[in-house]
């Protein structure tokens, strides 16, 4: 379809990397698609992103006269012989809309026939983007972005679902992130474990390995996934705000966190106090043993004890 978006930068790309691509990708649900969005509710503007499983485009809600998000399922992954891509895909929709959060992305619509899943935009950009950018982050702002992150862990855990592949690329900000009160939101429940059917356990067992191995919690590359395995990569995504340091490839040891932690920046006003309680809240999230950490209700409590002292301590009127 010539319509479709960026078609000849897709197809020149493909072509010169394997004209056997194009054949097995072939008429698949792409006309579907651009029909529904030239003649539908929804007119796509510019590409906002993309991932492993789909393409997320900015566009216009023609009814309500919004900006929205619309992401795509990729085309090859929706034929018959992959359904359960498909199946995975609106499984995210349906996980994620039904966990209402300021911190969580909003789900506003879904279409099975045109595998799309309509979304809140995000126009801030991602975390990661804003780190590659070496954006500063202060303690202050990165403790309060911390903290709504663990509150939006909070209400997913609460429903026994862990989404198991926190990173920079999966938060994003509403807006640009140097306006005041601009908010973090967790997005991408791609991968999400979600709880059985009425007898939903407390923790998660042997389960394949999924998320990003930078950032998973040692238990996750054993191919445990645990509500907790959160909690440790909330504070890997901390440590890189304030260090603009990723975590290696192979993930995090023990002599690359105490490292890391080294190089965290504190106000002048701070006191050995504080120092030494962020350090503890960290350390006790990068615990080994997922029984040994805190649960995100808990490490939720302890961060925002430390934003509020840090907070005392460095202004006097104002937002930090």
């Amino acid at each position: 379809d010539a319509h479709y978006p960026n078609i000849q930068n897709r197809l020149s790309e493909c072509n010169a990397k394997s004209k056997p691509v194009l054949n097995h990708i072939g008429p698949t649900v792409a006309g579907l698609q651009t029909a529904t969005f030239n003649t539908g509710r929804y007119q796509l503007t510019r590409e906002l992103g993309r991932g492993g499983t789909g393409v997320v485009y900015l566009a216009n809600d023609k009814e309500l006269e919004r900006p929205v998000a619309v992401k795509i399922l990729h085309p090859h992954l929706a034929s018959d012989k992959l359904s359960q891509n498909v199946t995975r895909f609106f499984d995210e929709a349906k996980t994620t809309a039904g966990l209402r959060h300021p911190n969580i992305i909003a789900i506003y619509d879904l279409n099975q026939n045109s595998r799309q899943l309509v979304m809140e935009p995000c126009l801030g950009g991602t975390l990661k983007f804003h780190l590659q950018k070496k954006t500063q982050f202060s303690l202050l702002r990165a403790l309060k972005l911390h903290c709504q992150l663990l509150s939006a862990l909070e209400v997913s855990h609460a429903k026994n679902i862990a989404h198991l592949d926190i990173k920079p690329a999966n938060l994003m900000f509403r807006s640009d992130p140097d306006q005041k009160g601009t908010e973090i939101v967790l997005g991408d429940f791609g991968v999400a474990h979600l709880p059985t059917p009425k007898t939903a356990p407390q923790n998660h067992s042997e389960q394949k390995v999924v998320g990003t191995l930078a950032y998973m919690a040692p238990e996750q590359r054993r191919g445990r996934n645990e509500l907790k395995s959160d909690v440790y990569t909330s504070a890997a995504v901390l440590v890189e705000t304030l260090t603009l340091k990723p975590p290696p490839k192979s993930g995090l040891n023990i002599q690359d966190t105490m490292d890391r932690l080294s190089l965290v920046p504190f106000p002048k006003e701070s006191d050995s106090k504080q120092k030494s309680a962020f350090l503890t809240h960290l350390q006790a999230c990068f615990e080994t043993a997922p029984e040994n950490r805190p649960s995100a209700k808990e490490a939720l409590k302890h961060a925002s004890m430390l934003h509020s002292s840090l907070y005392k301590s460095t202004f006097v009127v104002g937002s930090p």
